[in-house]
């Protein structure tokens, strides 16, 4: 999921919930990735934005970013 939060609109806005809730009973140092985790009804919400096709075809036109620098030098003996 974090993957898209640049690719894909309201993707963070549907994804922070889940991840707070899961964050709230696994902790990766202590527990097996086998653990389950209760899903509220809440969490249900947001995790079935993610199973409904268009939302997950609606995707961001990446622009070009141009970056410039510029580089200024002092050419006197002063500083």
């Amino acid at each position: 999921m974090t993957s898209l939060v640049d690719a894909l609109p309201f993707c963070r806005l549907f994804m922070r919930p889940v991840h707070l809730h899961l964050l709230s009973f696994f902790k990766p140092s202590l527990h097996p990735m086998s653990l389950r985790i209760p899903v509220s009804p809440q969490v249900r919400r947001h995790l079935l934005w993610w199973t409904i096709p268009s939302n997950l075809n609606q995707v961001v036109e990446f622009q070009e970013i141009r970056t410039f620098t510029s580089i200024t030098t002092d050419a006197s003996l002063s500083g």
